[in-house]
């Protein structure tokens, strides 16, 4: 996993210098008019507006690439903790609260307009995640009308929790003089990835109960967050 995460940032820090190239052949060219920005690296860190859960929280690297008429490309990539509990309706007292590690690859396209250095910006940031590390997970259910039994899952694999998530997020954001952006934007998971037939009988049966009762309640790894950019 560290192999991966140094070829994917080492291809991150390529994309501004080819960016740059496809920019200076533009202005060269007949059109003479164009005004677009040099792409910029961004470090920026986040936090989960459930800040008491767990102390949820992600950081990470990316780049800017400004485009025609208000637009930018922002891929990025960053650790995340992700936060979800659920009830089910079936098995009174049946409950389960989990955190899941995870390296995210979101594309943010954003829109705004600069008014002398404030952008205010609309976006948009679809994505892709891969489990990492260990996950912190509690479930609690009654199996064969007996006292609650409780489980710990310690890891993707025994929480029934798949290590991939595709989803999506949308959001706000002011930028100023080109060097801060401040955000905050809804991402949520657009699947529960869940395994159903995970081999501990404490947490299938959890997770048989939530697929019985329609996946009611909180939805799958959402979250708004609260996100400060540096750009260089």
């Amino acid at each position: 996993m560290k192999k991966l995460f140094i070829c994917l940032f080492a291809l991150l820090c390529g994309i501004p210098a080819f960016a740059q190239q496809g920019i200076s052949g533009i202005k060269s060219g007949t059109n003479e008019n164009v005004t677009i920005d040099h792409p910029r690296f961004l470090v920026f860190a986040g936090f989960a507006a459930w800040v008491e859960n767990e102390g949820i929280y992600q950081f990470g690297a990316g780049v800017k690439i400004p485009l025609k008429y208000g637009f930018s490309l922002q891929p990025e990539i960053f650790y995340d903790k992700r936060y979800t509990e659920f009830l089910t309706r079936i098995n009174t007292g049946s409950l389960c609260t989990v955190t899941a590690p995870f390296l995210e690859f979101p594309l943010q396209i954003q829109w705004g307009k600069d008014f002398g250095g404030v952008r205010p910006y609309l976006f948009v940031s679809p994505f892709m995640g891969v489990g990492l590390g260990s996950v912190k997970g509690r479930f609690k259910t009654n199996l064969n009308n007996s006292s609650d039994i409780s489980y710990n899952a310690t890891s993707f694999r025994d929480s029934g929790i798949k290590p991939f998530i595709l989803g999506g997020g949308a959001g706000i954001g002011i930028e100023v003089l080109k060097q801060f952006q401040l955000s905050v934007q809804y991402n949520s998971s657009v699947s529960d990835f869940i395994n159903y037939h995970v081999e501990n009988d404490v947490v299938r049966q959890f997770w048989t109960d939530y697929k019985e009762t329609g996946n009611k309640g909180r939805k799958f790894f959402e979250d708004f967050f609260f996100q400060v950019t540096i750009l260089f």
